[in-house]
């Protein structure tokens, strides 16, 4: 990622940053429900399918638009990962009861693997983060993501 967008992202408010989200799904922009009930619906099917719980990776997880989500979901391990702790600062501070204690499953950090250094994940997924990315940071950061799934 280049610096000037590692920079921006550090500094941006996570409270003003959700709070922008929520009024932009508010305006009906049917987008943003779409992706949580397509998201919902796959992780759904995903543990349905499992004879375990699923841990799954929310990369670039912010104020916790999907934490919330997921996290009510029975047989899903809901993990989020962030570069910036002022995004995540919302969810530190307010996090859903069943992700308690946050800091085991949300992380901040530059990389993953210094994040998650052993952890492997049956899902992951990415909202609004490769596109902020030149193609050779997204490569790497998708060669990151593909390392860290249970099966590759």
């Amino acid at each position: 990622m280049k610096q000037k967008n590692i920079e921006y992202w550090l500094s941006k408010d996570g409270e003003q940053y959700a709070y922008q989200q929520k009024n932009r799904s508010l305006s009906q922009d049917a987008s943003y429900h779409l992706q949580e009930q397509w998201l919902l619906r796959y992780v759904r099917e995903l543990s349905i399918a499992s004879s375990k719980p699923i841990k799954v990776l929310d990369f670039g997880c912010g104020f916790g638009r999907f934490a919330y989500l997921l996290s009510k979901e029975q047989n899903v391990q809901y993990y989020g990962f962030d570069i910036s702790k002022s995004m995540v600062k919302p969810l530190f501070d307010n996090p859903p009861t069943n992700l308690e204690p946050i800091e085991d499953r949300v992380k901040v950090g530059m990389s993953l693997n210094e994040a998650f250094p052993t952890d492997r994940f049956d899902l992951i997924f990415t909202v609004s983060v490769l596109i902020h990315q030149d193609i050779s940071s997204a490569v790497g950061i998708l060669s990151s993501l593909h390392s860290s799934l249970t099966t590759h």
